[in-house]
């Protein structure tokens, strides 16, 4: 809890930082992410991305509950950031037909399914937060086997 706790916080954070460059300044940019449900799609990929791939990043958030998002998150999670935000507003310009139309949800899914194959998230086998296979559950089957 206190892991994703940290990332969620860092996550809006670089979400924000990283939506305030100047070349993300443009109307259609800031009209799409200012939609809950891509949010919760940004946040969601980045916070999963970052509890299957970066085990580091991992255990140090893991320690305590950070008041504010820490900064070295931030940064790490806005280069994660440069992988999707653009390929986001891409596929939503070209799905809404510039935002004339919205976009259903099964299409949604489907495209943020794809996209979390892209940049190496597991959504079958991974480790999940919460679940059989989380990390905490795959740390104690693995000392429960060398023990």
């Amino acid at each position: 809890m206190v892991t994703l706790s940290n990332f969620f916080r860092a996550c809006k954070r670089a979400l924000s930082n990283y939506l305030s460059i100047p070349t993300h300044q443009t109307d259609y940019t800031q009209r799409i992410y200012q939609k809950p449900i891509i949010k919760a799609h940004v946040y969601y990929l980045t916070c999963l991305y970052f509890y299957q791939n970066r085990f580091e990043v991992c255990q140090y958030c893991s320690t305590k509950l950070f008041q504010k998002a820490n900064p070295i998150t931030v940064s790490d999670m806005e280069t994660f950031l440069q992988k999707i935000v653009t390929k986001i507003k891409n596929w939503y310009m070209e799905e809404s037909k510039d935002l004339s139309v919205e976009i259903s949800k099964k299409r949604m899914d489907s495209f943020f399914d794809n996209l979390a194959y892209e940049v190496k998230i597991d959504k079958e086998n991974g480790p999940i937060p919460f679940t059989t296979s989380s990390l905490n559950n795959q740390l104690a089957d693995y000392a429960a086997q060398t023990a």
